[in-house]
């Protein structure tokens, strides 16, 4: 936890749209994709239907169809292209500045009803109850993640991690047939790291979902957003890059 004192919501709200002010670019978002930022919606889209496949696989985790199909859907998400918007849209050099007052601040009160709605879509029964396990994970893992690289690191880091998650899971989707006659200890920790790949799987793409969605949102306000634009898109793609943070952390069992 920090030692500095916790900033009131308006002085939070001041930092999150000083940090917009100085960072935003959103008028940059695709400038290196051919379909320009129209491929935000393709990936939000594809990345909110893939997370309702991965809750009903959840589910129904013996059933080695559903398992095939996610692993596909993971290699195949393009999560590199949430990442370039991040980084386009000067989100990631933002929250660079000072992560210790970024993360070890975040609250309800800065993420928008928006996320709430895009958690929804993306099959999750209860938002306010995913916002507020994030936050506490961020406001606990303030600088660094885990495994000792920045967030802002961990995220550039996370179309590999999901690619690596998707293969896997297809190889275990492939394994399932041939695990009847493997003794109970095996088979334990297989359910076991399926269950995880599902659980950091779903917080990378529910991050991913709600980061994405709030820069569309947020190109409302080009170049200099205005203040009820500017903390909240920084509000909520802190909680974004936080999410991506801990699935990671699953995805590696920690």
């Amino acid at each position: 936890m920090p030692n500095d004192p916790e900033l009131t919501d308006d002085e939070y709200r001041a930092y999150l749209d000083a940090l917009a002010r100085k960072y935003l670019k959103l008028y940059r978002l695709g400038e290196h994709h051919l379909e320009g930022w129209a491929h935000l919606h393709h990936y939000l889209e594809r990345s909110t239907s893939l997370a309702r496949l991965l809750h009903v696989s959840a589910e129904h985790e013996d059933d080695k169809r559903l398992l095939s199909a996610l692993g596909e859907g993971l290699k195949q998400v393009y999560l590199q292209w949430f990442v370039q918007s991040l980084d386009d849209s000067g989100v990631l050099q933002a929250l660079e500045e000072d992560p210790a007052t970024v993360f070890g601040n975040l609250r309800q009160s800065v993420i928008p009803d928006h996320d709430r709605s895009l958690l929804r879509d993306a099959g999750i029964r209860d938002p306010d109850a995913e916002i507020t396990l994030t936050i506490h994970y961020s406001r606990r893992h303030i600088a660094t993640q885990r495994f000792n690289v920045s967030p802002t690191e961990a995220v550039r880091q996370a179309p590999k991690r999901m690619e690596e998650a998707g293969d896997e899971l297809s190889r275990i989707a492939e394994a399932d047939d041939k695990s009847q006659k493997a003794n109970a200890t095996k088979r334990k920790r297989k359910r076991k790291r399926k269950r995880k790949i599902f659980t950091g799987a779903a917080k990378i793409l529910t991050g991913s979902i709600t980061g994405a969605g709030n820069l569309l949102l947020g190109l409302g306000s080009i170049a200099a957003p205005n203040p009820g634009v500017g903390f909240a898109v920084m509000g909520s793609c802190a909680l974004a890059v936080r999410s991506v943070c801990q699935g990671i952390g699953d995805l590696r069992g920690e």
